[in-house]
């Protein structure tokens, strides 16, 4: 009887595909995806696909709510290799390149970023944040063309004549925020009343009521300190009765939103409104 259930056992091991196993985590990537005048794509607008020489890995829809900031989140399947053969035919080893593209409609449109430098896959059970803008970078600084071009169309000074001529490091209505800065978060590079910009209302049992403009498709934080040096992520009210339970805030619409927070320790402190 040993030696009938010893054969047996060796008949079903021999019998077995040498699969590596276990597989290793997934790689995250995620980011947001926005048009070629920054406006970040809304849910169920496009298709998110990562694919390498030999074929399409996996897709993901846009959708909100995916990660803080962000509308789209892929999982790519990744293999340990210790055994020299991968656990599934889509696997992908660290370090191997890929593309990735977005479908909206019948049109598929490269990114820029991917076009510039393609991306290589990161570590198992890692995260990777990359961000996405449709349209075309001719002079490759980062902005697409099209928000350019309407910026030179809308330049009553005269001095935008190029494209060469808007420059992501430029602040050209003097607010503080750069070119790129006024792209990614939907405000108007050629007003500086149309910025980022937090107020404070009132300090009301040890809390600040502060208010600030949304557009949607960006999430806004917000930051403290005591010293204007070191800047820790605050969390904050929605109402002046409710509890400090938020750390974001996304936008929906373009509207004005009061927040409380309460103060730092000391009962004195400074405050940083961040959009993305």
């Amino acid at each position: 009887m040993n030696f009938s259930r010893i054969c047996f056992v060796i008949g079903f091991l021999l019998g077995a595909p040498a699969w590596a196993f276990p597989p290793a985590p997934d790689h995250v990537l995620y980011g947001t995806v926005r048009d070629e005048l920054g406006r970040p794509l809304g849910a169920g607008s496009a298709v998110v696909i990562v694919s390498t020489a030999a074929g399409e890995i996996v897709r993901a829809p846009i959708a909100l709510g995916t990660e803080p900031g962000a509308n789209y989140q892929v999982r790519l399947p990744m293999d340990l290799g210790s055994l020299g053969t991968v656990y599934k035919p889509t696997a992908l080893l660290p370090t191997s390149a890929f593309t990735i593209r977005v479908l909206m409609g019948s049109v598929v449109y490269l990114p820029i970023e991917v076009s510039r430098t393609g991306p290589t896959l990161g570590q198992p059970g890692q995260r990777t944040r990359l961000d996405l803008t449709l349209g075309v970078d001719s002079d490759n600084d980062g902005l697409p063309d099209a928000w350019e071009r309407a910026l030179i169309e809308r330049d009553p000074t005269g001095r935008l004549r190029t494209l060469a001529d808007v420059k992501p490091g430029d602040d050209l209505d003097g607010d503080g925020l750069t070119n790129l800065q006024e792209y990614l978060i939907g405000t108007y590079a050629l007003d500086r009343l149309d910025g980022l910009a937090l107020e404070v209302l009132a300090v009301e049992s040890g809390r600040a009521r502060l208010r600030f403009a949304t557009v949607p498709g960006r999430v806004y934080t917000v930051r403290s300190s005591t010293n204007l040096k070191d800047w820790t992520s605050q969390a904050f009210a929605l109402s002046a009765a409710g509890g400090v339970d938020q750390t974001a805030y996304s936008g929906r619409q373009v509207t004005v939103v009061e927040i409380w927070a309460p103060l730092p320790a000391g009962g004195t402190g400074f405050f940083r409104l961040y959009a993305e």
